[in-house]
């Protein structure tokens, strides 16, 4: 896991245990296991892109699939 990923997943965490309802969206992953998280875990495929100033970067291709 990234910064960004452990600052979604601390986040999602606090909010859910206020009560609040949590939706988090996601590159699928091998070995993601959405059944292991107490809030709603969407995945979408990733389409790699190289781009000028990244080597890689994901977009969603065919929309979120609940996991």
């Amino acid at each position: 896991m990234d910064g960004v990923s452990l600052t979604v997943q601390n986040y999602a965490q606090k909010l859910h245990q206020q009560g609040r309802g949590v939706s988090v969206v996601t590159p699928n992953e091998p070995g993601l296991r959405a059944e292991t998280y107490p809030y709603a875990v969407y995945s979408y495929k990733k389409v790699g892109i190289n781009g000028p100033f990244h080597q890689f970067f994901s977009v969603c291709s065919d929309g979120p699939s609940h996991i």
